[in-house]
């Protein structure tokens, strides 16, 4: 089964630290999603930066899950830079696209 993931800010993460995740979207994972202690979950700051590890406190105010592994997405060399890669307004995405 795959680890839930939840979005939050991270700064530079490492092996070890506690990541905090807060507001909506803690209490949507201690709520509503029922994350207990000792789960392994997955946080994301939505472009490119993860983390997994155990939740080490669940409640009304979110979760706070100990670093067990840093994952950062690669993308591919071919793919150019981030601002290279924006589509004009008129222009509909290629979702197939590997950029």
């Amino acid at each position: 089964m795959t680890e839930a993931m939840f979005l939050a800010d991270l700064d530079d993460p490492r092996v070890g630290d506690h990541v905090a995740v807060t507001g909506d979207e803690g209490r949507h994972a201690a709520i509503v999603r029922r994350i207990r202690k000792g789960e392994v979950v997955l946080i994301s700051n939505g472009i490119g930066l993860a983390v997994r590890g155990p939740v080490l406190t669940s409640d009304v105010n979110g979760l706070v899950v100990e670093v067990a592994e840093v994952l950062v997405a690669q993308i591919p060399a071919d793919c150019g830079s981030r601002s290279s890669r924006r589509w004009p307004r008129a222009t509909a995405p290629n979702w197939r696209s590997r950029c």
